[in-house]
């Protein structure tokens, strides 16, 4: 009896101790795919608290999903002078693939008013956490695969 009281206090301890992915449910995010892991979970997530605030506006949070070494590089102010021209209405998460363990490449389709895109974004994964890489250039990029380069 002592034995099954043990299993069952170590199983709800292990289970009890698992960190929790916080909901990332919004009425503009949609997520098309099951997370197959705690690292593509959070990436799943931080992708959708992104693209919720970019989509609102809340660009002061939105930069902090930002590359670190990005965010050093453009200002604050800068960076919503540049999105401020871009507005969408609904992001979808499409796809995800990883051509490195520690760097993902998100397919999204955006909405904008009644026209879909779809788009990339280039996820980094550091110290622990999901980093979105802002593309900002004064030149276009040649094609998709320019972006992550």
């Amino acid at each position: 009896m002592i034995k099954y009281v043990f299993i069952i206090f170590a199983l709800l301890a292990f289970f009890g101790c698992e960190s929790k992915v916080e909901k990332y449910e919004y009425k503009d995010v949609n997520i098309s795919l099951t997370p197959s892991s705690k690292k593509e979970a959070l990436l799943v997530q931080r992708f959708a608290q992104y693209w919720h605030k970019r989509l609102n506006g809340d660009y002061n949070s939105s930069y902090d999903f930002e590359l670190p070494s990005q965010r050093y590089l453009v200002s604050l102010k800068e960076y919503k002078n540049v999105l401020g021209l871009y507005k969408g209405s609904k992001a979808d998460l499409v796809h995800i693939s990883y051509p490195h363990p520690d760097i993902a490449i998100v397919t999204r389709k955006m909405r904008i008013k009644n026209k879909a895109f779809t788009r990339l974004d280039k996820w980094l994964f550091i110290d622990d956490n999901w980093y979105h890489k802002f593309y900002q250039t004064a030149l276009p990029p040649i094609g998709e695969e320019e972006k992550f380069q």
